[in-house]
């Protein structure tokens, strides 16, 4: 496999030599790169490369990913990382982004974290690309610069990052954060039968394995010929919100309202407003029951014109400051949740911690996680009427949102990490398992 990453071979051919290979082990894949200038050279030379973990107490780590997100200030992606930046002494992170969207410098972030691109046409030529970037900007005279290599997603990351590994005798450590098994998957992404085999093929070859869930961390392990390493990755989400006191009702925040349903989200290209007010129409019958929006884009005009069409605009409460979702989420009645991203994640995990009932959208972290009609209500992604119905039991059974305040509660205090340092903690052993991950798996 290495000769497929030679610089001296031409493009088209290593390209077409990847993809052979891969399918011919029965596993593809569909991305793409160039590289960017940008040197990190002056900032690191005066830390030795050679010193190894028992010279440092933490790790230097590459992280490689084709989450473009990682390059927008305000993304979920970035600020996750952010977090984690300070459990290592290093953190690194390539992206395999299109030819438009890669930068043309390595962008610092914080004190220990710098993040470069590698921009292409076409998928295949992230192959040769990415290695090129890491010669230029992490190989330095005593030798390469991170001690573990973490991809990010099974598909061309894992590939490269194999690659990579293999070629400077890192660890490697593989993550999944998205059910690539998923009827959902299939639906979203145009060439899922080959990354889904791209998947296998790179998760045959990694000694360790790291996914979002345990649900998806049991269908891995049992798809595996051969015995691996498959953790399950922490779960930080910060749930500093205060609990309604006892009694305490909407009328402080919004007082035309006895009863508020609460939505959150980007008005962007891909917002889920329509599907959630369309189903919440059914229960806005009394002009007492308010229908609180918080969040902004460039759809917001698109979603108030529906609102309007729809008869509702009276109740609903437009609010465009997305970090004012925590202070609201106290004086909601019902947080409904129809995004299925990881920002809306964490903002599900916060309502839950806060007490306050969900009626969700399904993905595979909220299935993970809840058990519908016992601690939340779940819908799938499409299913309106199934809102409407949930909505409408919500507002007629007071004891039903009595038990989920309280079930949902000990599930996410339970299971999902609030202290940043727990976190870190945790994060960091599970990165650094890769070093010995059949023993720490045992």
């Amino acid at each position: 496999m290495c000769a497929l990453f030679r610089d001296d071979l031409d493009p088209s051919k290593k390209a077409g030599a990847v993809l052979e290979y891969i399918l011919e082990d029965s596993s593809p894949s569909t991305e793409a790169v160039r590289t960017v200038s940008a040197t990190v050279a002056d900032e690191l030379k005066e830390t030795s490369v050679v010193m190894s973990s028992a010279q440092r107490e933490k790790s230097r780590v590459l992280f490689l990913t084709r989450d473009s997100t990682m390059l927008e200030e305000g993304s979920s992606l970035r600020a996750h990382m952010r977090t984690v930046a300070p459990s290592f002494d290093e953190v690194h992170i390539v992206v395999l982004a299109t030819i438009y969207e890669a930068k043309k410098a390595t962008l610092r972030d914080g004190t220990n974290m710098w993040i470069y691109t590698t921009g292409a046409k076409n998928a295949l030529d992230h192959f040769f690309a990415t290695p090129r970037l890491i010669r230029e900007q992490l190989v330095f005279a005593d030798g390469f610069r991170a001690d573990v290599v973490v991809a990010l997603e099974p598909f061309v990351a894992g590939l490269v990052g194999l690659h990579i590994a293999a070629t400077y005798g890192r660890a490697f450590q593989q993550h999944v954060r998205e059910d690539f098994l998923s009827e959902q998957f299939d639906a979203t992404h145009r060439h899922a039968f080959i990354l889904e085999k791209v998947a296998w093929y790179v998760l045959g070859r990694s000694p360790s394995v790291c996914v979002s869930t345990q649900t998806l961390q049991e269908q891995i392990q049992k798809g595996l010929r051969r015995r691996s390493a498959v953790r399950v990755l922490p779960h930080f989400t910060n749930m500093q919100v205060r609990t309604p006191a006892q009694g305490e009702t909407s009328d402080e925040l919004f007082p035309q309202f006895s009863f508020v349903i609460l939505f959150a989200g980007m008005f962007d290209a891909d917002n889920t407003f329509f599907r959630a007010i369309d189903a919440a129409r059914s229960v806005l019958f009394s002009q007492k029951i308010g229908f609180v929006a918080v969040g902004d884009g460039p759809m917001k005009k698109a979603c108030e014109e529906r609102t309007k069409l729809l008869g509702v605009f009276s109740q609903v409460v437009f609010e465009k400051n997305i970090d004012r979702f925590a202070a609201i989420l106290p004086h909601a009645d019902i947080f409904l949740c129809t995004d299925t991203d990881q920002a809306s994640d964490d903002r599900v995990v916060m309502a839950a911690a806060a007490e306050v009932p969900l009626i969700l959208v399904e993905n595979q972290f909220r299935r993970a996680l809840f058990t519908d009609g016992e601690d939340a209500f779940l819908c799938p992604k499409d299913d309106t009427v199934c809102i409407s119905k949930k909505l409408t039991q919500f507002l007629n059974t007071t004891g039903l949102r009595t038990q989920f305040r309280a079930n949902a509660k000990d599930i996410v205090t339970a299971r999902i990490t609030s202290d940043p340092e727990r976190f870190r903690l945790a994060y960091r052993s599970t990165i650094e398992s890769a070093f010995d991950p059949m023993e720490l798996s045992a």
